[in-house]
């Protein structure tokens, strides 16, 4: 089981001269947002006019990234929110950056949406893809499936029953 989840993460069935794997990307593409996902990126108000999107922004606008980009993984770089009453008519309401963790991958995706309350939501790609068969990746669980893995282990902490074995195993092989 573990050799083809490893194959398949790595995706060694795809041939490429450098032993990497390498996709092709749209340069962007274009999502009607669910009802769901717009009352989930309802902004926050801050001091002065200011806004930020809710600490979840990233789930909900990686779903759909996903559908275009299933290969990389992602981390959140930056985002911004249009203030209230903004003079800027030109700039988007939310903007946020993405960037593939791989090393040597040099994906950038910019998402934006247009106007507030807007269903909307365009993603731009630029770069290429390209990752090492042998370099696993993935985003940690946080928030809520975070909060129900912990349910499901009876309150213990998720990171300390992933650890124990690996304890265990040091413990038995002589290693401080």
């Amino acid at each position: 089981m573990q050799q083809e989840t490893s194959r398949l993460v790595a995706r060694s069935e795809v041939p490429s001269p450098s032993g990497d794997f390498c996709a092709e990307l749209p340069p962007g593409a274009w999502y009607c947002l669910s009802l769901a996902d717009i009352a989930r990126l309802t902004p926050v108000a801050r001091e002065g006019g200011r806004r930020a999107m809710p600490a979840d922004w990233d789930d909900v606008v990686l779903k759909y990234v996903k559908k275009t980009n299933p290969y990389c993984v992602f981390s959140c770089d930056q985002n911004r929110v249009k203030k209230v009453n903004s003079r800027k008519k030109n700039t988007p309401f939310f903007r946020g950056t993405l960037k593939c963790t791989f090393p040597g991958c040099s994906v950038f995706v910019v998402v934006k949406i247009w106007q507030e309350n807007c269903d909307q939501l365009e993603i731009s790609f630029s770069g290429k893809l390209r990752h090492s068969g042998g370099v696993h990746h993935g985003r940690r669980i946080k928030g809520a499936a975070r909060d129900q893995i912990k349910r499901s282990l009876d309150g213990s902490d998720p990171s300390r029953v992933h650890h124990a074995p690996l304890a265990i195993k040091s413990s038995r092989e002589g290693i401080r």
